[in-house]
């Protein structure tokens, strides 16, 4: 069996482009890692993750909820949020951005990941105190 080993600490992507029957190990839950699945194309598929502590699988699906691809992960990725998006060649690629506590954080990683869809935030006027009077 195939394992794909990514060095802790290390930035980088691995390109799989046939069946990958292994287990993926030390796939940074920062966002510093991708996989690209070059022979699945992007477009409405969403990733699922089942597991425990000590490793899982993630199931990509179509549209329809079939299942298409599942990467097996060794670690604990319970906590994972795992964002498909286009690799720009007409795969998929899958990440694991960090997780966030602000919409300015989200929509900083949601930029950085590439993902096709878009967000916008309006900055909102100054608070006003509703116990000031008018004029005073």
């Amino acid at each position: 069996s195939q394992s794909l080993i990514f060095t802790a600490g290390s930035t980088g992507e691995a390109v799989l482009g046939g069946a990958f029957t292994g287990k993926v190990h030390g796939f940074s839950t920062g966002g510093k890692n991708q996989i690209d699945l070059t022979n699945l194309a992007f477009g409405g598929d969403t990733a699922s993750y089942a597991g425990s502590a000590k490793g899982g699988t993630l199931s990509i699906l179509d549209g329809s909820s079939t299942v298409v691809a599942t990467i097996k992960f060794r670690g604990d990725y319970t906590h994972s949020t795992f964002i498909l998006s286009d690799d720009g060649s007409g795969g998929t690629v899958i990440t694991d951005p960090p997780r966030v506590t602000t919409l300015a954080s989200a929509m900083a990683v949601f930029g950085a990941v590439g993902g096709t869809s878009t967000a916008t935030a309006t900055q909102a006027a100054a608070p006003t105190n509703p116990l000031a009077r008018p004029g005073g």
